[in-house]
């Protein structure tokens, strides 16, 4: 759909002239829009989203293909390097237009080439709607962003890494190779030397007064430029746990540089994955078309809860600081 779209975009032109300037009384003569109470530049928007709507309202695609559509733009560009714009800021446009309704095949060229044909019309009425503005991107699709970034940092191992609704994939051999290289790392440190700095990381998020650990997911209305992935603690647990009998100190410095690898890896693998959340709106407005989706990323955060491992870890008394591990199971 994404070439498709592509090409649909380059082969459609607008019916206004982008070098004529042109005032509200030619807009509306152009588009033949009555009225009676004066010139309004909102008329002239609803004019073209209604024919935008009229000509792409069908049963084939629904809106939610529309944003994956949106997204495997935004990740081509970031990741591949493909053309951003025009093709983001009139989908953008369609998306606006059509919201919450099923739209026509991309394969009716005819309504999609009309729909597309005012979609550029309100592009020469708004230019900056196409500018490249990846910081202003960046904060409204934050989470495309760091998926992106993730996938880059993970390139360096050669992965083979495809784009397919919206959403990264990586071929699952790669992932296990990446994955047994972090195991091996951990088994270099040590179980419980790896563990022992596992917990001083987090340290700061434990509460003297809950006896326990807040490791939530930090959520904010509008995300951060300081909003990062996650460290997939519960993932780290359980691979550390794997080799408690390993009781390895290694005061090389290659040790340092091996414990971060772990951590960079670690969560770069993760976050690729794509289930993070980094935004409370993410949690709202869902449909029959989103939810499963919804409900497949909460089900694998789930599976990284760490209640059995922890119960383990208590039974085994490991002792990974000078004292008694604390109440594990209150993490």
């Amino acid at each position: 759909m994404d070439q498709d779209f592509r090409s649909l975009v380059d082969s459609t032109q607008p019916t206004l002239h982008s070098n004529t300037d042109y005032n509200l009384t030619d807009y509306y003569k152009h588009f033949q829009i009555q009225h009676d109470n004066g010139f309004t530049s909102q008329t002239v928007t609803d004019h073209l989203y209604k024919n935008i709507k009229n000509y792409l309202t069908g049963e084939d695609i629904c809106f939610a293909q529309l944003k994956d559509l949106r997204e495997h733009l935004l990740l081509s560009h970031l990741i591949k390097k493909e053309e951003l714009q025009p093709y983001y800021g009139i989908l953008d446009i369609i998306i606006d237009a059509t919201r919450n309704t099923n739209i026509v095949n991309i394969a009716d060229t005819y309504k999609w080439r009309a729909a597309l044909q005012f979609a550029w019309d309100y592009i020469v009425i708004y230019p900056k709607i196409t500018e490249d503005n990846l910081e202003h991107l960046e904060r409204i699709h934050k989470r495309q962003f760091m998926v992106a970034a993730s996938t880059k940092y993970l390139q360096k191992y050669d992965c083979k890494i495809s784009i397919v609704k919206g959403r990264i994939s990586i071929l699952e051999s790669d992932a296990r190779i990446i994955a047994k290289g972090i195991e091996s790392n951990i088994k270099y440190l040590g179980g419980k030397e790896f563990l022992r700095k596992l917990f001083e990381g987090i340290d700061n998020c434990y509460d003297q007064q809950q006896s326990r650990y807040h490791l939530g997911r930090k959520l904010s209305a509008v995300p951060s430029q300081y909003s990062r992935p996650s460290v997939p603690i519960g993932y780290l647990l359980n691979l550390g746990a794997k080799y408690t009998n390993e009781n390895k100190i290694h005061t090389d410095k290659n040790a340092e540089h091996i414990w971060q690898n772990i951590i960079n890896d670690s969560t770069a693998l993760c976050a690729v994955v794509d289930v993070q959340q980094y935004s409370y709106f993410e949690q709202l407005f869902k449909n029959t078309n989103n939810i499963a989706k919804f409900i497949q990323e909460l089900a694998v955060i789930e599976r990284q809860k760490i209640d059995k491992l922890l119960s383990v870890l208590q039974g085994n008394r490991i002792k990974i600081f000078n004292q008694n591990m604390p109440e594990l199971d209150k993490i």
